[in-house]
């Protein structure tokens, strides 16, 4: 019973977002390579490959990368 009340608080649980780069732009939808994986998800503009991500609830957005780095 317990093991039963601990997966149904999982698949009911907020995703938490993740991380990862583009491998394969789809007309409505990516793959991401995340660290635990690969995830399709919709997409909410253009991406290309390559490009960083992060995943939250099925739908991917684009993160914002360093265009420059100075040393300190």
């Amino acid at each position: 019973m317990a093991q039963a009340l601990l997966e149904l608080r999982k698949l009911l649980a907020r995703e938490t977002a993740r991380r990862g780069r583009v491998v394969k732009v789809g007309a409505k939808s990516v793959q991401v390579a995340t660290a635990t994986g690969m995830v399709t998800a919709l997409a909410n503009s253009d991406f290309a490959v390559g490009q960083e991500v992060s995943v939250s609830d099925g739908v991917a957005y684009a993160v914002a990368v360093a265009s420059a780095v100075y040393a300190l």
